[in-house]
């Protein structure tokens, strides 16, 4: 999914080229992903969720672990101005979503 996403950019958009000047690169993706994994964490807050490149590579790192407490908390207020992307790309990969107010 990442690699997809990387690859064609989310399905919708803010305005043309936002996704480029937003999302994390996907080879800093990686290295996001490598860093978790080598420092073992388990737990991760994210503020900003955008069109969740960071979030799908912490989710990637979480999961790696196998570690049945991971937890990923994400905190956006501004995740309808990204029309939900973070959350539908996220919610396609399969991650178990819990939305709280």
């Amino acid at each position: 999914m990442r690699a997809n996403l990387a690859r064609v950019g989310p399905e919708v958009v803010r305005s043309e080229g936002d996704f480029s000047r937003v999302a994390l690169p996907n080879a800093d993706a990686d290295v996001l992903r490598d860093l978790l994994l080598q420092e073992e964490a388990e737990v991760v807050l994210e503020i900003g969720l955008a069109y969740s490149v960071s979030a799908l590579a912490i989710a990637e790192a979480l999961i790696s672990h196998g570690k049945r407490c991971a937890a990923h908390l994400i905190i956006d207020a501004f995740q309808d101005r990204f029309h939900d992307a973070g959350w539908k790309a996220m919610h396609q990969q399969g991650h178990e979503l819990r939305l709280e107010d």
